[in-house]
């Protein structure tokens, strides 16, 4: 299911940096219950997975772009709660309303009320029982697993911001 969230992040990015935007201020949806004040941006790039009581949590802090934070928690019986709570800044704030509109389309899969997506600020949640991707479907989650998808999307992440900086990132 991690890689999924791989997916869906690298859509927000696509559709992020899509030209065609008209850079509309912000979209308002459901409530959050999470804290909305905007993170303290630093000028270096850091992507950390640490360990949390029932899962892993990934911190990314792309400087002038975005700033991630996304919980996987187990739930029981292979269950997980992907929990994500992404802002944006510079390029990727400015097709932000569109974002939101693409996002919202799959607003009946995620956790009732927990959807928002308002102020460059994305926040949602899923449940999901089954991983995707390289293993077979119906395959049970486990924290292993996501804890290195979360390190290869650090790494991945990092070569794009080194891109970023040399000019080999088109907006």
């Amino acid at each position: 299911m991690y890689k999924y969230l791989i997916a869906m992040a690298m859509m927000l990015m696509m559709v992020a940096c899509d030209d065609s935007s008209t850079g509309a201020d912000d979209s308002a949806s459901k409530g959050s219950s999470k804290n909305s004040s905007r993170p303290k941006q630093s000028k270096e790039f850091s992507c950390v997975v640490e360990d949390t009581e029932n899962g892993v949590r990934q911190v990314l802090n792309f400087p002038n772009r975005f700033y991630w934070i996304t919980e996987i928690t187990m739930q029981g019986d292979g269950k997980v709660l992907l929990d994500y709570d992404y802002f944006f800044y510079g390029p990727e704030a400015s097709d932000f309303p569109k974002m939101c509109a693409k996002t919202g389309e799959d607003a009946r899969y995620y956790v009732e009320g927990s959807y928002s997506c308002k102020n460059y600020h994305l926040t949602y949640q899923r449940i999901d029982e089954y991983r995707e991707g390289d293993l077979e479907y119906g395959s049970a989650n486990t924290i292993e697993a996501f804890r290195i998808e979360a390190k290869e999307a650090c790494d991945s992440k990092y070569e794009w911001y080194l891109d970023d900086l040399r000019g080999d990132d088109y907006d």
